[in-house]
């Protein structure tokens, strides 16, 4: 059997990644279902930031809707 010094680093990084990706994923899931206070999309959130901000070269399209 073929050993590879690499495997030391690639595996741990493999399997932390993996435990990253299910903690998102799991959060992710969890807050999603939570709409906000004030009944905004997130266009209309990314609107009224860029206006606060000062932005205006910068324009918000919607991709999809559910």
């Amino acid at each position: 059997m073929f050993f590879d010094p690499t495997m030391l680093i690639i595996i741990p990084g493999v399997i932390l990644a993996s435990i990253a990706q299910m903690k998102i994923s799991t959060a992710y899931s969890q807050y999603s279902r939570i709409s906000n206070s004030k009944g905004l999309r997130g266009s209309d959130v990314a609107i009224n930031l860029l206006r606060i901000a000062g932005i205006s070269d910068v324009s918000v399209e919607m991709i999809g809707e559910d």
